[in-house]
């Protein structure tokens, strides 16, 4: 990463793009604590990140592109399981249901709630580990490829609810590969060999490069090269 400052707001839905090798992993990681910065800081929530080991259970939810839920589980048992792991422990049953039971329906999973997690279809999978992420209402979700290896309808429909969980006020950064669906965030964060070379709303990408595809922008990128759209930091 290369003189990287960014400030992301509660209600935004942010996604992060860009080609291969150019940063997108490194700059989750130094988001999450993973992986600490040679210089600069990361601050989350007045917190710096890093020094906080609870940082990440209180403020932050986490999906990672490899999910992580078991497949023996059903959903309610996977996102029960992940409340009582991660709520206050004087968080009441009663309380730990109502949770659960709430973020299944904004997933859509009241269907599929008694389904075993390696019964589930791609989409319902991704869902899955967004809601147990989300029973424990983090203020800030960050997830990593969110729709890879998901169909069209699949992945316009985690896109939809990525949306409607930023418009209830949490902070959504989501890294992908896909370009379908990136109107529904609010802003694109596009990387190139470490740089930030597009910061703004999705409308405002392609004529900022002079394409008509988003899939272009990489284009741009690999044949000029990154330094020609650094966005000053």
């Amino acid at each position: 990463l290369d003189g990287i400052s960014l400030r992301f707001d509660p209600g935004q839905f942010v996604c992060i793009l860009g080609p291969s090798g150019a940063g997108k992993s490194t700059l989750m990681g130094c988001i999450m604590g993973f992986r600490k910065p040679d210089s600069g800081e990361v601050v989350a929530g007045g917190m710096r990140v890093g020094q906080t080991r609870s940082l990440p259970n209180g403020l932050v939810g986490y999906v990672p592109q490899q999910e992580t839920l078991h497949d023996s589980l059903t959903v309610r048992e996977a996102v029960t399981f992940a409340a009582r792991l991660r709520l206050p422990a004087d968080t009441s049953p009663a309380e730990i249901s109502a949770n659960v039971e709430q973020v299944i329906g904004e997933m859509r999973l009241q269907q599929a709630a008694e389904t075993k997690i390696g019964n589930l279809s791609g989409g319902e999978r991704k869902r899955a580990c967004l809601a147990a992420e989300l029973v424990v209402d983090p203020a800030i979700l960050i997830v990593d490829e969110a729709t890879s290896s998901l169909d069209p309808a699949s992945e316009a429909r985690v896109m939809t609810i990525l949306r409607e969980t930023a418009a209830r006020g949490k902070l959504v950064v989501c890294v992908t590969h896909h370009l379908d669906n990136i109107g529904k965030a609010d802003r694109l964060v596009i990387l190139g060999n470490g740089m930030v070379v597009n910061d703004g709303p999705p409308s405002a990408a392609c004529a900022r490069f002079g394409v008509e595809q988003p899939a272009d922008i990489f284009v741009k990128l690999e044949d000029h090269g990154a330094e020609a759209w650094r966005v000053a930091p």
